[in-house]
């Protein structure tokens, strides 16, 4: 991410401050530099977008905490400095592990790497002598990272070596997984960015803000033409107030949840003037990526991938008593994936017997009746119990604790892989004779879903001869016509004939038993990629002189639709450019 300058004028004291701002766009972590005074009319300060961060709006550097406090002394055990380039820019984290460290992605992704990690400590001046300092021996971002628009702006940091939990030093609280903090939470963030007067303080500072509902802060970023990312939130002041700005980008956003404080964000990006109404700040979701933090905590990101076991999910076939207990797991990879189970060691299932406490001696539910969708793969399961009384008679289910019902997935071993090819679909150029023959087919899985013709074994399509019973005599139709509206790929097909007579005279359709026209699909292989511009091609030549009823004589003529240099179905020019692929005009048909 390269570092640009941005100049804004600044009120200070009654003068104007030109202050030049190095920035990553549009993060919240660079330094101000470079302040000098002039006097001059003070402009608007109006966030811009700048190439090639699309529809995110630059801002004066990274966050800072703007009309922060400063934090007790151990208050957030698990805040972490990091410096970056020397102390050329700075960042936040959380501490995960003894040995992991959670931030933005966007803090080491530019051209700084950080140089000092500072551990277990609110100032990060070297004034404090418990303060614990490591530097950086592995980053593991996320693969799918965007720098442009701050899609998955998460990134882990192995530290050199590992720390000693202490009182002052202690792992954040990850969320459960896929969770969310309801709207009007209040929340807090904290970090060491510059406040509200552009001073960079020593001590840790901590603000207040809260949640904001999702769908009003993506309108009014949206005036600004900026796309909120999936799993990004928004929190802050509607009126404006407290925010994070510049320095405090990878530090944490936590919420206080049952007397425990739950990391919940990551600071991540926000408009240039921070703590601006209707412009929160914008946070990482940490609960959308609790499995992609535990996997790679134990397996970075070293492109080999390992296999482990989720947790096991557990059901018993009653809710009181004794019964039988079904366990289930699934295989992961190291970025959270679902895979095969044959690539974990182990068995996915286990069976046995669950104890829960006692039934009512009155009532009680029978054992789950289970039914699944498939016998094979997976599929739906259903669960049906009865509730009955001492004496095993049924009764009514409201007479039992519990629910009646339970659906959920079943999982069998995987279905065989069989591919076939249905029928051959049949065309000839002629009703009566002889003609040319068309066969085409599809390959299909056991369920009848149509696949790739390649995991069939044989060809998709075959020609050869037809043979009808000879024609009448004196009325005959000529060889079909044929045109397709694309030479490759799949498209339609329109077929036309002419009746002549036994002296070769071309005589009204009536005459001639059958259709004169029929249509259908053509299937020819698959077109190459084209260049993605859609054009209409030449006009062909016009058929010869064909009658309607009453000896009326027309002719037609067609023309192709082309991407790139390969034609393709009509209907993606009509529906993108306009016009058709089909015209007709009269002639003089001098038979009748």
């Amino acid at each position: 991410m390269h570092s640009k300058c941005i100049f804004l004028l600044i009120l200070l004291g009654g003068i104007e401050v030109e202050i030049c701002a190095t920035f990553r766009l549009p993060s919240r972590s660079s330094l101000f530099q470079n302040i000098r005074t002039i006097q001059r009319p003070k402009p608007s300060i109006i966030p811009v977008r700048i190439k090639p961060t699309l529809s995110i709006m630059t801002q004066a550097t990274q966050f800072f905490l703007v009309l922060g406090s400063a934090a007790g002394l151990g208050k957030y055990p698990y805040a972490v400095y990091i410096e970056m380039g020397n102390g050329v820019d700075r960042c936040g984290g959380s501490l995960l592990s003894r040995d992991w460290v959670l931030t933005a992605a966007h803090c080491v992704d530019g051209s700084y790497s950080p140089t000092k990690i500072i551990i277990g400590s609110n100032y990060n001046d070297g004034s404090d002598p418990n303060a614990v300092t490591r530097t950086m021996k592995q980053k593991c971002c996320h693969k799918d990272y965007n720098s442009l628009t701050k899609a998955n702006d998460i990134c882990l940091i192995k530290l050199s070596s590992p720390v000693i939990y202490s009182s002052r030093i202690q792992k954040a609280t990850l969320p459960q997984a896929n969770t969310k903090a309801p709207d009007d939470k209040e929340c807090t963030v904290v970090g060491w960015g510059l406040n509200e007067n552009f001073k960079l303080l020593p001590g840790l500072q901590e603000a207040d803000v809260y949640i904001i509902n999702q769908r009003q802060c993506k309108t009014w970023y949206a005036e600004e033409s900026v796309t909120i990312p999936d799993h990004h939130f928004c929190a802050g002041h509607v009126g404006g107030g407290p925010d994070t700005c510049g320095g405090d980008s990878g530090g944490p956003f936590v919420t206080k949840e049952n007397g425990v404080y739950v990391l919940r964000g990551i600071t991540s990006f926000g408009p240039i003037d921070c703590g601006k109404a209707k412009r929160p700040g914008v946070y990482t979701r940490v609960s959308s990526y609790v499995s992609w933090i535990t996997s790679k905590m134990i397996q970075p990101c070293t492109g080999k991938l390992q296999y482990s076991w989720s947790s096991w999910d557990v059901s018993c076939t009653v809710t009181c008593g004794a019964g039988h207990e079904t366990k289930a797991r699934k295989c992961r990879d190291s970025s959270g994936l679902i895979v095969h189970p044959s690539n974990c060691e182990g068995s996915q299932f286990e069976t046995g017997l669950c104890h829960l406490p006692d039934c009512s001696e009155v009532y009680s539910w029978s054992g789950w009746d289970v039914s699944c969708t498939v016998t094979c793969g997976k599929g739906h399961e259903t669960k049906q119990r009865k509730c009955q009384n001492a004496a095993g008679a049924i009764v009514h289910p409201s007479n039992c604790i519990g629910s009646q019902f339970e659906t959920g997935s079943c999982h069998l071993p995987d279905c065989p892989k069989e591919y076939s090819w249905s029928p051959w679909d049949v065309s000839c150029t002629v009703t009566c004779g002889r003609g040319h023959q068309t066969k085409s087919r599809k390959c299909q899985t056991p369920k009848g879903k149509i696949v790739h013709p390649s995991n069939c074994i044989g060809s998709q399509f075959d020609t050869g001869f037809c043979h009808f019973p000879d024609c009448p005599k004196e009325f005959s139709w000529g060889p079909w016509d044929v045109s397709c509206t694309v030479t490759c790929g799949k498209g339609h097909e329109t077929k036309a004939r002419t009746c002549y007579n036994s002296v070769g005279a071309v005589v009204h359709s009536t005459n001639c038993i059958g259709s004169q026209f029929e249509t259908g699909n053509c299937y020819f292989p698959d077109c190459p990629k084209g260049d993605g511009t859609y054009r209409w091609g030449e006009w062909r030549d016009w058929s010869r002189c064909r009658v309607r009823n009453n000896c009326k004589g027309f002719r037609s003529s067609i023309r192709y639709c082309y991407i790139g240099e390969n034609d393709v179905e009509p209907s993606l020019c009509i529906s993108n450019i306009g016009g058709d692929y089909y015209r007709e005009e009269s002639c003089q048909y001098s038979n009748c």
